[in-house]
């Protein structure tokens, strides 16, 4: 669980890092574009990969968390039993 956790905080600062680097992108191109006063009425444009997660199915989503929680629980109580039927 906590591989898991590591590698989806890792995955999450990644994106956050790629959406900073557009953000000064954008940024850089639209001072450029100001300087040139023939081009200041378009809108920069830079070209990079929409971030985020477009979720299509829900109930997916849901009997995905359900599963996860079932095995964690299944788990827990399999690894607790010797040590409980000593008592």
């Amino acid at each position: 669980m906590v591989c898991v956790l590591l590698f989806y905080l890792r995955l999450i600062i990644i994106q956050r890092q790629r959406s900073k680097r557009a953000k000064h992108q954008y940024a850089q191109v639209a001072k450029k574009n100001s300087q040139n006063k023939k081009s200041s009425t378009k809108k920069p444009e830079v070209r990079y990969n929409q971030l985020g997660i477009h979720i299509r199915n829900w109930w997916m989503v849901g009997g995905a968390m359900v599963s996860i929680t079932f095995g964690v629980v299944v788990a827990a109580t399999l690894f607790l039993e010797p040590a409980i039927s000593k008592l």
